[in-house]
């Protein structure tokens, strides 16, 4: 009598989880890192990686294309430019950005997973207010403070946070399918919330 082999069930997997892991692969190589690096301030392919870091086409693109958008994720195609049809890059803002739930990822990763989120915001913050867009709209927000809080106060204000990314998400969908659907004028924004323990001279309290 033949035996009948059960199939094994894949596991469900964190997506948190998913996303540490492809960040993690993708900074172990320091090129990557330098890749990372200049997306978060441009666009660009591998072609001007190639010329930008003296490395061969071939290298360039197989960190960027193989590793960095068809393993990790990490980077979205944007444009193919001209007959040779050059293929363009950025960032993937909402797999880096949106969403993620750092309580899940372990601790021993939080700070490498959390630090490119940080400096790539701090970048977009300067690049506005050199460029004067900070305070170009009467309706920006911008808010920041240092204050003390107990464990029950810090737990109650990570709460009250964690609502409202949930209604900003949702806001976030219904304006996509207004803009997908009509000629409405498209506002360009920076979105950040962060409550963490402050360091240095301040630390004890909560920015």
């Amino acid at each position: 009598m033949m035996s009948v082999r059960k199939q094994q069930k894949k596991p469900q997997l964190d997506q948190n989880l998913v996303f540490a892991s492809d960040l993690i692969y993708a900074v172990k190589h320091p090129f990557r890192l330098q890749i990372l690096g200049l997306l978060a301030e441009e666009r660009a392919s591998a072609p001007k990686l190639s010329k930008r870091f003296g490395v061969s086409l071939q290298y360039a693109s197989y960190h960027l294309v193989k590793c960095l958008d068809e393993n990790a994720g990490l980077v979205t195609l944007v444009e193919t430019r001209g007959g040779k049809g050059e293929r363009i890059y950025e960032l993937n803002w909402s797999k880096i950005r949106g969403g993620i739930k750092w309580p899940k990822i372990p601790k021993p990763f939080r700070s490498s997973l959390q630090g490119p989120v940080a400096v790539s915001f701090i970048r977009q913050l300067i690049a506005a207010v050199e460029s004067g867009t900070i305070g170009s709209r009467a309706d920006t927000t911008l808010e920041w403070r240092k204050t003390s809080v107990d464990p029950r106060g810090l737990t109650e204000i990570n709460r009250v946070v964690h609502e409202a990314r949930e209604q900003i998400h949702a806001a976030l969908g219904d304006s996509q399918d207004r803009l997908a659907e009509s000629e409405l004028d498209r506002i360009d924004i920076h979105l950040a919330m962060a409550v963490f323990q402050a360091g240095g001279d301040s630390a004890g309290g909560l920015t």
